[in-house]
């Protein structure tokens, strides 16, 4: 998981009300290197080839656009 949570508040969705219950933002987003060096890792030492993405909303829903993806 690269984040959780969403910067969006839609009516049909429970996520936003879930991730408002501990202190802290509700949409949390983990550092693109960091992302990239654990999928490195698990390719290099575990042989892992395939990657699945299962975030709430995939980071590139930020403030700050695509950046997030971009870095990776």
């Amino acid at each position: 998981m690269a984040g959780r949570g969403c910067v969006f508040d839609c009516s049909f969705c429970s996520i936003r009300e879930f991730y408002s219950k501990p202190p802290g933002p509700a949409k949390r987003v983990r550092r693109p290197e960091m992302v990239a060096r654990e999928i490195e890792l698990l390719y290099n030492e575990m042989g892992c080839s395939i990657f699945m993405f299962q975030d709430d909303d995939f980071p590139v829903a930020k403030k700050t656009g695509s950046e997030w993806t971009n870095g990776l």
